[in-house]
Protein backbone atom coordinates (compact mmCIF):
# COMPACT_ATOMS: atom_id res chain seq x y z
CA UNK A 1 0.00 0.00 0.00
CA UNK A 2 0.98 3.79 -0.71
CA UNK A 3 1.05 6.28 1.09
CA UNK A 4 1.44 9.88 0.46
CA UNK A 5 2.67 12.87 3.00
CA UNK A 6 4.14 15.58 3.44
CA UNK A 7 7.11 15.70 5.27
CA UNK A 8 8.38 18.76 7.31
CA UNK A 9 11.99 17.56 8.32
CA UNK A 10 14.39 19.07 10.88
CA UNK A 11 17.05 17.48 13.16
CA UNK A 12 17.68 19.34 15.65
CA UNK A 13 19.13 18.51 19.63
CA UNK A 14 18.31 20.21 22.46
CA UNK A 15 19.54 20.07 26.47
CA UNK A 16 16.35 20.46 27.92
CA UNK A 17 13.79 18.63 28.59
CA UNK A 18 9.74 19.69 28.67
CA UNK A 19 6.65 18.35 29.55
CA UNK A 20 4.41 20.07 26.95
CA UNK A 21 4.71 21.03 23.29
CA UNK A 22 4.68 24.68 22.55
CA UNK A 23 2.75 25.95 19.47
CA UNK A 24 5.32 26.63 16.28
CA UNK A 25 3.95 28.54 13.43
CA UNK A 26 4.25 26.84 10.37
CA UNK A 27 6.63 29.69 8.69
CA UNK A 28 9.15 28.69 11.46
CA UNK A 29 9.04 25.17 10.95
CA UNK A 30 9.57 25.54 7.28
CA UNK A 31 12.74 27.56 8.06
CA UNK A 32 14.10 25.73 10.20
CA UNK A 33 13.48 21.76 8.25
CA UNK A 34 15.79 20.21 6.58
CA UNK A 35 13.46 18.77 3.89
CA UNK A 36 10.10 19.65 2.90
CA UNK A 37 8.09 17.41 0.44
CA UNK A 38 5.35 15.16 -0.28
CA UNK A 39 5.93 11.71 -0.70
CA UNK A 40 5.01 8.12 -1.50
CA UNK A 41 5.78 5.69 1.13
CA UNK A 42 6.72 2.67 -0.89
CA UNK A 43 8.62 0.90 1.84
CA UNK A 44 8.07 0.65 5.63
CA UNK A 45 9.53 -1.95 8.13
CA UNK A 46 9.65 -2.42 12.11
CA UNK A 47 13.32 -1.99 13.48
CA UNK A 48 13.67 -4.63 16.13
CA UNK A 49 16.77 -4.71 18.70
CA UNK A 50 16.57 -8.03 20.35
CA UNK A 51 13.47 -8.62 19.62
CA UNK A 52 12.04 -5.51 21.50
CA UNK A 53 10.72 -3.09 18.29
CA UNK A 54 12.82 -0.07 18.82
CA UNK A 55 11.75 2.35 15.99
CA UNK A 56 10.44 2.40 11.82
CA UNK A 57 12.85 3.15 8.80
CA UNK A 58 10.67 4.10 5.54
CA UNK A 59 11.65 5.00 1.87
CA UNK A 60 9.43 7.02 -0.07
CA UNK A 61 9.76 8.80 -3.34
CA UNK A 62 9.46 12.43 -3.35
CA UNK A 63 6.73 13.68 -5.39
CA UNK A 64 6.80 17.67 -4.66
CA UNK A 65 10.36 18.47 -3.32
CA UNK A 66 9.25 21.82 -1.73
CA UNK A 67 12.99 22.39 0.06
CA UNK A 68 16.12 20.21 0.58
CA UNK A 69 15.24 17.20 -2.04
CA UNK A 70 14.18 17.20 -6.16
CA UNK A 71 10.98 15.56 -7.56
CA UNK A 72 11.35 11.88 -7.93
CA UNK A 73 14.28 11.27 -5.52
CA UNK A 74 14.50 8.38 -3.08
CA UNK A 75 14.51 9.67 0.86
CA UNK A 76 15.21 6.57 3.43
CA UNK A 77 13.56 8.02 6.76
CA UNK A 78 12.83 6.89 10.17
CA UNK A 79 13.05 6.92 14.03
CA UNK A 80 14.36 5.18 16.86
CA UNK A 81 12.64 4.72 20.23
CA UNK A 82 15.81 6.40 21.80
CA UNK A 83 15.16 9.75 19.89
CA UNK A 84 17.67 9.90 17.41
CA UNK A 85 15.63 10.95 13.94
CA UNK A 86 17.49 10.33 10.42
CA UNK A 87 17.10 10.96 7.02
CA UNK A 88 19.37 9.79 3.87
CA UNK A 89 18.70 10.80 0.53
CA UNK A 90 19.23 8.07 -1.94
CA UNK A 91 21.02 8.28 -5.48
CA UNK A 92 18.47 6.92 -7.94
Amino acid sequence: MRKTILLLFFLASSDGHATTIAPVPINNLYEEADIVATIDIVEGRVIENNKEVCGALYKGQIKKGFKGVSDNEIIVFGHNFNGSARVRVDEK
